[in-house]
């Protein structure tokens, strides 16, 4: 157990995660959260996933990681259970607009606080197809994307006018999605992050100066 997290406990005691859904599938994933406290803010990341046909979880941060337990659903609603330090946090919440926020309790010390927590972007939750859109100085180019989960790791290509080519030096970590096309003979490198349902980020074509902004949203371009 490392020092913040017991710290956390600490700090509440002596001052003074499951998730709502629509269905399982819902909260099934990675999700950046926060749990404030009197005394200290703890930012873990939440993830859940089916086991067995039944949900689990975890809580994690830098300095490890704790069971989530107890996983209830139903609707929007989610609760579930951590314990840190020998105490036993439950969290209550609903989703509202694609994030997660509620209230933890620590009931044998008669506290409480907010919580909430907002999608990171996983291999699970990439997926699928996506309308892109690149815009540059000069022009805006309309692709789609398509990935593929292999486990925890992605694959994917890009579909112009008929052609499709394999995206190259995919990579997705923290939250984070690299990767590189070619777009006419010209090798385009891309990063993003999941934002409100969407994939925003920057693109850099390589050996110039030429660069902008892209966006992407499920389905097929048209």
């Amino acid at each position: 157990m490392g020092p913040a997290l017991v710290a956390f406990i600490i700090l509440q005691v002596s001052a003074p995660s499951v998730l709502g859904l629509q269905g399982e599938e819902e909260f099934l994933g990675s999700w950046a959260a926060r749990i404030d406290g009197p005394n200290a803010v703890l930012e873990p990341v939440l993830v859940f996933r089916l086991e067995a046909n039944r949900p689990t979880g975890s809580l994690s941060t830098s300095e490890g990681t704790l069971p989530v337990t107890n996983i209830r659903f139903q609707q929007r609603y989610l609760g579930f259970d951590v314990v840190i330090a020998g105490l036993r946090l439950r969290f209550t919440g609903m989703k509202v607009e694609g994030k997660y926020s509620g209230r933890w309790t620590l009931p044998d010390a008669g506290l409480e606080g907010p919580w909430q927590a907002t999608p990171l972007l996983d291999a699970r939750a990439l997926a699928g197809a996506w309308r892109a859109r690149l815009s540059g100085r000069e022009a805006e180019l309309e692709l789609t994307l398509t990935f593929a989960a292999i486990g925890t790791k992605v694959q994917g290509d890009a579909a112009l006018g008929g052609v499709k080519a394999a995206l190259s030096n995919v990579e997705l970590a923290k939250g984070m999605l690299s990767f590189e096309l070619e777009l006419g003979g010209h090798r385009v490198a891309l990063d993003g992050v999941l934002r409100d349902g969407a994939l925003v980020g920057k693109w850099q074509e390589s050996g110039t100066d030429r660069a902008g902004a892209w966006r992407a949203e499920r389905g097929q371009s048209r």
